[in-house]
């Protein structure tokens, strides 16, 4: 495996890279050893190796599916805190955490972050926000989710629209969820 040629390489003194550090990383997300791979992210930064898109990738993806929220945050704060090109797709897959971990909030406020910051975004990012929020039944926050989604360059799809209902009618609103319900259907016209 690739953790395990990058263990033989460190004895047999051979240098290491972005590129042997990332593969091990991803093996670890693969076997859901993230522990493992943010000790790895340790090792990088002692031997002062440069991070890319793929490391942080790798390590969010992990926490992701694990249900680490939080660490999926903090190491999309440390990716933006180096001079790393992230990307919708990282910036994508911490939404995707504060889904899984039903963090509703902290997933409004990292989309609002990552639009007054100029990060791209797109369908895929307001439904993991939205997602969350159906989720938890919160309502007002999926409306205004919908609502950021539809005035943006990405158009709302039919999960962004049941995610909102699915709010709606958590939250007891079933007027709004049935006014979603008519909204889907002309958008579905205009496909």
């Amino acid at each position: 495996s690739a953790l395990a040629t990058l263990t033989a390489m460190a004895r047999r003194r051979i240098a290491r890279n972005t590129v042997t550090y990332n593969a091990a990383m991803s093996s670890c997300q693969d076997s859901q050893q993230w522990p493992l791979a943010i000790g790895l992210l340790a090792g990088m930064f002692a031997l002062k190796l440069k991070c890319s898109p793929v490391t942080f990738g790798a390590l969010i993806h992990a926490c992701e599916h694990t249900g680490r929220w939080c660490m999926a945050l903090h190491l999309l704060e440390q990716m933006l805190a180096r001079p790393v090109d992230g990307d919708e797709m990282i910036c994508n897959l911490a939404l995707s955490a504060c889904d899984k971990g039903k963090q509703w909030s902290k997933g409004l406020e990292l989309f609002a972050r990552m639009h007054a910051e100029g990060h791209r975004w797109n369908t895929h990012s307001g439904n993991a926000v939205l997602s969350a929020c159906g989720g938890s039944g919160q309502w007002h926050g999926a409306l205004a989710m919908l609502g950021r989604v539809s005035a943006g360059a990405c158009k709302p799809s039919t999960v962004s629209y049941n995610s909102a209902i699915s709010a709606c009618e958590k939250g007891g609103q079933w007027t709004l969820a049935l006014g979603l319900l008519h909204g889907l259907k002309g958008a579905c016209a205009e496909l």
